[in-house]
């Protein structure tokens, strides 16, 4: 799948309010150390590339093609993966008043445990619950070796290293998910 065109965002901040560099996306604010350290970038704009299945983390660029870095949300989004529909799915249950997150409260976990209630009797929650998990799963999969060693502590294997199955994995597997907007 070819590289597509990631949509723009407008690098928001005030110097004299003391607000560092962020963007906003989808109701949620992202910086990083580059970003949010040179405040001459206000009012600029930023393209963004992001896997749909896990939205925590989106990749910018400059206009002229330089990389600001990975923008990480901020807390509590950066913690649990979610993917951009379930994002919107949280905000849309908050504004109806269905659901609420406690402050500084996980609000993946607290949509999960509001579809899972609902689930009992619904069958687009228990859909919906099953699509997550689904999707939590796969990208598990698709993580670089490199990745899941940093991210794990090593356990010993019983099993001989002859018999455990090798895995291809993609050398950029957000790569290969790019969401655009038409």
């Amino acid at each position: 799948m070819p590289a597509s065109v990631g949509p723009l965002v407008a690098i928001r901040g005030n110097v004299i309010r003391g607000e560092r560099p962020h963007i906003n996306f989808e109701h949620v604010r992202y910086d990083s150390r580059v970003l949010s350290g040179i405040a001459g970038l206000i009012g600029k704009q930023l393209r963004i590339y992001f896997n749909v299945k896990d939205i925590r983390h989106l990749h910018a660029f400059h206009m002229d093609g330089s990389e600001p870095g990975v923008l990480t949300a901020a807390r509590p989004w950066c913690f649990t993966p979610h993917s951009l529909r379930v994002r919107q799915k949280i905000f849309s249950l908050i504004h109806q008043r269905k659901l609420s997150v406690r402050e500084g409260g996980d609000p993946v976990g607290a949509w999960f445990a509001y579809k899972k209630e609902q689930a009992r009797s619904h069958t687009r929650d228990a859909d919906d619950l099953a699509r997550m998990l689904t999707d939590r799963a796969k990208s598990h999969q698709a993580l670089p070796s490199a990745v899941v060693a940093h991210a794990a502590p090593a356990v010993k294997s019983e099993a001989p290293a002859a018999e455990a199955p090798a895995r291809k994995t993609p050398d950029a597997p957000w790569l290969t998910q790019i969401f655009t907007f038409g």
